[in-house]
């Protein structure tokens, strides 16, 4: 399970060092970025495991490879806790 946090009115979801180690284990995507799912009756609702280090391009890559490869409900951001 995420964390979250509200900053700025918007809500921001965490990730704790044992999710992104589990996660990077097994659930990564084409380029490298880890994450983490929801399963749904009609697909998935993934989380991308992002750092300070991931790039927009890098984000926008991994959500059209996750779209390609899945059954995409939605796709959000988490950030270290």
């Amino acid at each position: 399970m995420l964390g979250s946090r509200e900053e700025k009115g918007k809500l921001i979801y965490t990730y704790t060092p044992y999710q992104i180690k589990r996660a990077s284990e097994y659930d990564v995507t084409e380029n490298g970025i880890p994450y983490i799912y929801d399963l749904y009756t009609n697909g998935a609702y993934f989380f991308l495991l992002i750092t300070s280090e991931t790039s927009q391009k890098e984000i926008a890559q991994a959500k059209k490879w996750l779209r390609h490869v899945h059954d995409v409900v939605g796709i959000s951001l988490a950030y270290p806790e």
